[in-house]
């Protein structure tokens, strides 16, 4: 009986020291099935996903003096004058004809958009698309791995270092502040599912947290 008791006494004792790694096992469960929640489904939009309803669309007319742009060409053999429209939300690449309108070449939401000046000339930006969903119009951006490829990348050149930084700076401080507020709102969604005030179902599939991060970020 002694050793029963020991044994039991035993089993007591590992389970107590299992007890901290079985409470982080049950936290990233519930953020799993939290994160479930996250991802969309078909056509059903993420409840962290921004509105895209306000997109422009390429090959429309946008008005010049509506927005502050930098004038820009694009790296290639042609070096077609653009004017980069510093828009919060979208990076907006335009066609200027005229002082007043331009046509909209390319479009992209900016919390998907990465930049870096190249440091071989301080005068070149270049930039990164990542694509958040398959079949987005990536305007005159060139496809990384063609011919499906969810990146895409685009060369601009400006006229001067000064105008080249203040195109970076202005792409990368949207995107921070735009993936900022994605991450508030997830972080919300996933707090009141874990307080119960969604009603979780305890049947709902675990997904993996890269899949999480790929669809929201």
């Amino acid at each position: 009986m002694s050793s029963m008791r020991a044994a039991a006494a035993h089993v007591q004792e590992d389970q107590s020291e299992q007890n901290p790694c079985e409470h982080c096992l049950g936290k990233q469960f519930a953020f799993r099935r939290a994160a479930w929640k996250i991802m969309p489904r078909g056509n059903e939009p993420s409840p962290v996903q921004l509105s895209e309803a306000s997109r422009p669309d390429e090959g429309s007319q946008i008005a010049s003096n509506g927005y502050s742009g930098i004038s820009c060409s694009l790296a290639s053999p042609a070096k077609a004058q653009r004017r980069l429209m510093l828009d919060p939300t979208w990076l907006i690449l335009a066609d200027p004809r005229s002082s007043d309108e331009a046509v909209i070449t390319t479009v992209w939401p900016l919390w998907q958009v990465q930049s870096l000046i190249d440091r071989s000339d301080p005068r070149t930006l270049q930039i990164g698309m990542n694509a958040h969903q398959p079949g987005m119009k990536h305007g005159e951006a060139i496809a990384y791995n063609p011919p499906i490829s969810t990146y895409f990348t685009l060369t601009l050149n400006f006229s001067d270092v000064k105008a080249c930084n203040e195109a970076a700076v202005h792409l990368q401080m949207r995107r921070l502040a735009i993936r900022t507020q994605m991450l508030q709102k997830a972080t919300g969604f996933i707090e009141k599912c874990q307080a119960g005030q969604d009603g979780l179902a305890e049947q709902d599939p675990p997904v993996a947290l890269e899949s999480v991060i790929a669809s929201v970020f």
